[in-house]
């Protein structure tokens, strides 16, 4: 009886739903739901020698290891699983079934289920593919999963999912929508993987689409992206990027929209910080951070935490407290590139208090996330500062070797401002060795590429990854 009652809270398509338990003459009972169809044992020997096609024992395999799947997230284990004991249908209800995937898809992404929620939004594709002229649905399950993959730092497989979205949304001709996939796609090539061309590309065609729309949500949106890219670089034109963020305010308060503006705010703080405005800085990214934690905008809010030394620069204490909550709530939201952005500021914060191991321990860990996300924009950022804590401990080989793969990083990304600092760095380095020869060598390439880059400016690239101001 127990085990019934447990199995009648399931709610799963491929589970068989139990509508009343009872006992009557001294005997036990249950209600089933009813199933048109046979059990596995009666379909195999439907087929020649038992045999059947590969991909319809996919099928059968996917939806058996789901409803298996789901049952023991709930703490319920089927203890008896055999052919007779699984019921085929020739249809299924589908519909109910593609229903109960985009809910649960949407449920698990609310508490952060990451893994569950991209595997629900995977089923829910599968039925749509069957399905014809479901393109509306079809294009919000695989702009669901790019977010979803982009969250877990899968960047390739997040711009896939993203371009696939994008020709169902031009099909539909749903011109907003698309531009909202245009600037996603910026942000990743920007932010993640290091590509501004790419990104300026996808903003430029965003912004074709939203001018049209110049009340557009999307349009602020558009403008804080865009300002965006310039302040986590700290490079462009910053007049340009205040003017864009400021633009984002203003479109943003015409329609209520909160997560804009809160976004808006926190980028009008690096600005105003780059530009020297302390004072209206901090006033910023404290409105960001209120608006972003009073409606859930986590995003917006680890964005906050991790400039964090903008709100208190000269309080270390105050900064750890402010990284730490960033770096917490980063791990809960399971967002990758925010656990190696935070982790590496929350790390250099320990190395200025003296907490050189507590440092190591995070740079390691956030080296370890970069490599297995391919988030390349920041991984020479990481293996730089794991190399300087190295440093400071006087494990000096493994300095030079991080500080070294953490070069060749910034050399093929063409960053001018991290080629001059790794050479730098290395040549620091030497000095603390006592190498003079070394050290020598290292400053020479140096004031030989800064050389370069002053008679050849536009041969080479900011990277957007300086390191915070904490």
């Amino acid at each position: 009886m127990r085990e019934a009652q447990a199995v009648a809270k399931l709610n799963h398509p491929n589970i068989v739903s139990i509508y009343d338990i009872g006992k009557e003459d001294e005997k036990q009972f249950f209600v089933l739901e009813f199933i048109d169809g046979m059990n596995l044992r009666d379909l195999i020997e439907t087929y020649p020698e038992g045999k059947c096609d590969l991909q319809t024992v996919l099928r059968m395999a996917i939806d058996i290891c789901g409803a298996l799947q789901y049952a023991h997230s709930q703490g319920v284990l089927h203890r008896d699983i055999k052919p007779e004991n699984i019921l085929i249908t020739e249809g299924g209800d589908k519909d109910g079934a593609l229903d109960y995937f985009i809910k649960a898809g949407e449920k698990a992404v609310k508490v952060f289920a990451n893994g569950e929620a991209a595997s629900y939004f995977q089923s829910a594709l599968r039925l749509l593919e069957e399905k014809e002229g479901e393109f509306r649905d079809k294009a919000c399950v695989l702009e669901r999963l790019g977010d979803i993959k982009r969250l877990v730092g899968e960047y390739d497989a997040s711009i896939k999912y993203w371009n696939e979205a994008l020709l169902l949304w031009k099909q539909l001709d749903e011109k907003e929508t698309a531009a909202r996939l245009h600037r996603k796609m910026a942000n990743v090539f920007w932010n993640n993987l290091g590509d501004r061309k790419k990104a300026e590309e996808r903003h430029e065609e965003a912004l074709k689409i939203l001018e049209a729309m110049p009340e557009s949500v999307e349009l602020a949106r558009l403008y804080e992206d865009m300002a965006e890219m310039v302040s986590m670089g700290a490079t462009g034109d910053m007049a340009e990027a205040l003017s864009w963020a400021e633009k984002s305010v203003e479109l943003a308060k015409k329609s209520n929209a909160y997560e804009v503006i809160a976004r808006s705010y926190a980028c009008l703080g690096e600005i105003s910080g780059w530009l020297g405005d302390r004072k209206k800085s901090i006033k910023c990214f404290e409105k960001a951070l209120e608006i972003a934690l009073d409606n859930g905008y986590m995003d917006t809010a680890l964005w906050v935490y991790n400039d964090a030394g903008m709100l208190s620069a000269d309080e270390h204490e105050k900064i750890l407290e402010y990284l730490e909550k960033g770096f917490e709530l980063a791990k809960k939201v399971g967002d990758i590139s925010w656990m190696t952005w935070i982790g590496s500021n929350l790390a250099w914060t320990n190395i200025c208090m003296g907490n050189i191991n507590k440092a190591v321990l995070l740079m390691e860990e956030s080296v370890a996330l970069d490599r297995k996300a391919g988030n390349i924009t920041h991984l020479s950022m990481s293996l730089d500062i794991l190399g300087f804590a190295y440093q400071v401990l006087g494990e000096w080989d493994k300095s030079e070797q991080y500080r070294k793969d953490a070069l060749s990083i910034s050399q093929k990304l063409d960053d001018f401002q991290s080629i001059a600092g790794g050479y730098g760095h290395i040549g620091w380095l030497h000095f603390d060795r006592e190498n003079t020869q070394k050290q020598e060598n290292s400053v020479k390439k140096c004031m030989k590429f800064l050389k370069d880059m002053e008679q050849n400016p536009h041969k080479w690239k900011p990277l957007d990854i300086l390191f915070r101001r904490t």
